[in-house]
């Protein structure tokens, strides 16, 4: 395919903003959605560094795939430079589970791309991020332990943090 000068750099403009800031809005939304060349070239920029564009609303992000990405945060640095300085993994799986837990909240379902709230006030995702891991908690021990195996994910122990935070 063919591309214009003009859509060579219309794409390069909006791969700039997305690798410096991780998100576009507005005007580089439309233009993305408008044209299928641009749209294709700014998507073979990200794949070139191992990143996938996820439309969300208005706004689209540069995500990681690989941690290979020039893009991709170790856990390291999690700790390193945005965690208290005793954090453990365990800290940074339980961030993993309320990030994942917030962002569920803003949509309806998977069948959907438009978010169904514009605001989830403090108050409310604690109160969903202690209803979804008590209702993980609620499942029996043996079979969290098998789950954990199977996806590698430690629930058990990001239920305990969860709990012991509770204490502070």
């Amino acid at each position: 395919m063919m591309y214009t000068q003009e859509q060579v750099l219309q794409a390069f403009s909006i791969f700039s903003l997305l690798a410096r800031q991780g998100y576009v809005d507005k005007d580089e939304v439309r233009w993305y959605l408008a044209d299928d060349a641009l749209r294709g070239l700014v998507d073979r920029f990200a794949k070139e560094v191992e990143c996938t564009l996820f439309l969300a609303g208005d706004t689209i992000y540069l995500i990681p795939l690989a941690l290979t990405s020039p893009f991709h945060v170790s856990n390291d640095t999690l700790k390193k430079d945005y965690l208290p300085s005793r954090a453990v993994n365990l800290d940074i799986y339980l961030m993993y589970a309320a990030i994942i837990i917030f962002f569920g909240e803003f949509y309806d379902s998977y069948q959907t791309r438009e978010a169904t709230k514009d605001f989830l006030p403090l108050g409310d995702w604690l109160h969903c991020v202690n209803d979804r891991l008590e209702t993980i908690k609620a499942h029996d021990r043996e079979q969290l332990k098998k789950w954990e195996q199977e996806y590698e994910f430690n629930w058990t122990g990001i239920i305990d943090k969860w709990e012991a935070m509770d204490d502070i």
